[in-house]
């Protein structure tokens, strides 16, 4: 797990590429911050720096950048080859030896001997790449199946820069910067901007399971191919319906868990107290009795706080339990550190919370299991059931009319007792997404929607029409379609980004054992009847999770790991609030200010549009620290 910066550059420029790998190793120290190397190559005009939060081989032994033996590649890995011993069996298998403590030498040598390809029909992590052949001159940007670590790249002037952080591409002076109107319009809709865009144009992010082939052959740079290697297949028609086999997922999980748990430093586990946590923390407590398990509390929001009954299944099981109780005395100093942690716009409504408990976790252990990619696959969100039965229910004209009729009543009660009636419930703070939702043509409309923000949707000035690609997988029914849509849009774009970016900002490393590409692959095929048994979300892992825990600790109502937000904006962060959203301070070329105007009014007068002021918020303290 680390932080990397590199570049070619045969623009012809004579720059100080030292004084721009300090100026990058400054930037991403927090990534890396265990040891640093460099790498730099008058002749063929590569320089890199290499900035590492060591895990397995913490000698110099295991630093980056690295050369293969045969001195024909250059390889830089963030992340982590979970099964880099069974990698390294096939080296020996074939009388090949290398570092074998090292999973970064065995990849290596595993690429230079069995070709890169290979590599990744094998390989078993999360990873964000670049390997260069010295002889051929060729370059390969690549990221795991789900983008677990960031990896920004952008080709300018007969330059190629690539990047753990897209921040550090201002220490060169061959890349112009220009906001993408386009991507600032799609981060105020969800609260962030999914790849292969960023926040600018001509800057791009690898996108999932993807290889990006580039050439400096002649000293020229050029793109061949973007590949997708490896993305998750959607299961066909005559697959769904598989017959369930709870032992099989069950072990599954137990053995992905295991493989997570590899590290030659301390592993802890987050703790909330929902279902995807507790599986994991209890299935990691078999292996290690002493693990830490890390949860958030308030002291003085019993509405947001989950410790308590975190506590008693940690408890239970044994582990060493710590609470981090969050601290609003420190908000406003903690929110205007969020351009610096998360490195461009992005405004997630748990993220300074995710954050501090990163911070709180890196004093005791280094590296943190989580449940991340558990809703997703097995069910657990409402739009997932609830939404889907609603989106069906309202396909009659009649019954979308009554509800068109109520949400223009705009009484959320009288919203919940119509859904009762269509046996449906849905979170009284979810209810305004839902409201505009309902007259959606399709599911994939009915999906963009839902997880969209309404408020601000024409708030950047002089943009294209935002396109949204109505892919309907006609072989998935709808709540397996949002299930899949999830999986390949909401997890790697906000929810892996803040796990990485808040835990490397603290030297910790995040690690999600439910994104396993077996077990993907033993749910996918499966019936939505399966996945939510008895009218519940992730009835497969409840199931599971009685064999760990007493039912009486299973029927507590999950609160979610959100923040909260209005109440935030309305008192800690007032003052901050009236600085950044001054008419002053925002920018006239981006923005509709008179429909910000409008907004923050009616925010102030009790209008529940906090997550679109929480946005606009975060982005003025990212454009004002970086422009």
């Amino acid at each position: 797990m680390c932080g990397f910066t590199g570049f070619i550059d045969n623009s012809g420029s004579t720059l100080n590429y030292q004084s721009i790998l300090e100026k990058c190793h400054k930037t991403l120290f927090f990534r890396g911050p265990d040891q640093n190397k460099r790498y730099l190559d008058n002749e063929n005009k590569i320089y890199v720096n290499f900035d590492r939060l060591s895990f397995f081989d913490l000698s110099e032994d295991g630093n980056q950048p690295m050369i293969s033996k045969n001195k024909r590649y250059l390889i830089l890995i963030n992340g982590e080859i979970y099964n880099f011993k069974d990698l390294n069996n096939i080296l020996e298998k074939g009388n090949i030896y290398t570092n074998k403590k090292s999973d970064i030498a065995v990849s290596l040598e595993f690429i230079s001997n069995y070709g890169l390809d290979q590599f990744l029909k094998k390989a078993i992590g999360m990873f964000a790449m670049v390997v260069i052949d010295l002889l051929n001159k060729e370059l390969n940007i690549i990221s795991d199946q789900f983008s677990q670590k960031p990896l920004y790249y952008s080709i300018q002037k007969n330059t190629i820069f690539f990047s753990s952080d897209i921040r550090t591409i201002h220490n060169h002076k061959n890349f112009d910067l220009e906001i993408n109107k386009n991507s600032l319009q799609e981060y105020f809709n969800k609260g962030y901007i999914s790849s292969p865009h960023t926040i600018y144009q001509n800057v791009n992010k690898i996108e999932p399971g993807c290889k990006l082939f580039i050439s400096f052959k002649n000293k020229k740079i050029k793109v061949f191919e973007k590949q997708r290697y490896n993305t998750l297949q959607v299961p066909h028609t005559d697959k769904l319906g598989s017959k369930l086999d709870i032992t099989r997922i069950k072990s599954t999980i137990e053995k992905s868990v295991l493989l997570h748990l590899e590290s030659d430093v301390p592993i802890g586990t987050f703790l909330s107290g929902g279902i995807d946590s507790s599986l994991v923390t209890a299935i990691a407590s078999k292996y290690n009795k002493n693990i830490n398990a890390f949860s958030l509390g308030f002291r003085n929001s019993p509405n947001y706080d989950e410790s308590k009954h975190a506590k008693l299944i940690s408890d239970h099981l044994g582990v060493n339990h710590h609470i981090c109780y969050f601290d609003n005395n420190l908000l406003e100093e903690k929110v205007l550190k969020t351009g610096e942690i998360y490195s461009e716009p992005f405004s997630d409504s748990s993220q300074i919370l995710f954050a501090d408990l990163c911070e709180f976790s890196s004093k005791s252990v280094k590296g943190i299991l989580t449940g991340d990619g558990a809703d997703e696959l097995f069910g657990g969100y409402h739009r997932h059931l609830t939404g889907v039965n609603i989106f069906n229910n309202t396909r009659n004209k009649l019954i979308q009319k009554l509800f068109i009729l109520l949400i223009n009543i705009s009484n959320t009660k009288l919203i919940q007792y119509f859904l009762h009636i269509l046996s449906s419930q849905y979170p009284s703070e979810k209810i305004n997404r839902l409201k505009n939702s309902i007259s959606a043509k399709n599911i994939d409309e009915f999906y963009n929607l839902i997880t969209s923000q309404f408020h601000f949707r024409d708030i950047v000035k002089n943009i294209d029409e935002l396109k949204n690609e109505h892919n309907l997988l006609k072989n998935l029914d709808y709540s397996k379609y949002m299930m899949w849509k999830d999986l390949n849009l909401y997890l790697p774009n906000d929810l892996l980004v803040k796990s990485d970016r808040a835990s490397m900002y603290n030297g910790l490393e995040v690690r999600s054992p439910f994104l396993n590409i077996d077990l993907i692959n033993e749910i996918m095929p499966l019936d939505s009847k399966i996945l939510f048994k008895g009218g519940k979300t992730k009835s497969i892992l409840r199931h599971i999770l009685i064999d760990y825990l007493p039912k009486e600790l299973l029927s507590v109502k999950k609160m979610g790991f959100s923040a909260p937000i209005n109440n935030w904006l309305k008192n800690d962060l007032k003052k901050l609030k009236e600085h950044f959203l001054n008419s002053k301070m925002l920018s006239h070329e981006l923005f509709d200010n008179n429909l910000i105007k409008k907004n923050i009014e009616e925010f102030n007068c009790g209008k529940e549009n906090h997550f679109e002021i929480w946005s606009l918020l975060i982005f003025q303290i990212w454009f004002h620290k970086y422009h």
